[in-house]
């Protein structure tokens, strides 16, 4: 039964890392541009890497590696994309060039 607590364990440190690193990332994004419409795209993004991309990570993660720290240089690639904010970050140069577009 090791196993199961480690997949456990391996699943929630990776989603809380996941929720607090996207929330940081929100809270950044309010305090550069002080958008409603902005945060609720952060917020809605965050939900579909959540609901979507995280659980298929998890799956592919646990069936080929189990629950170890360290990966495959593919899903090494994968883990960087779903549990680092990078498309969250993504949106702050998105957002600032659509500010800066004149308007129609």
């Amino acid at each position: 039964m090791p196993a199961a607590a480690d997949s456990a364990r391996f699943i929630f440190n990776r989603t809380f890392r996941y929720f607090f690193n996207d929330l940081a990332v929100i809270l950044l994004l309010w305090t550069l541009f002080r958008s409603k419409n902005l945060i609720k795209l952060a917020f809605a993004l965050q939900l579909v890497g959540l609901v979507v991309v995280l659980p298929v990570y998890f799956y592919v993660k646990l069936t080929l590696e189990g629950p170890t720290e360290m990966s495959s240089p593919l899903l090494s690639f994968v883990h960087r994309i779903v549990v680092n904010p990078i498309l969250m970050l993504l949106l702050i140069p998105a957002y600032y060039y659509q500010q800066k577009l004149p308007k129609r």
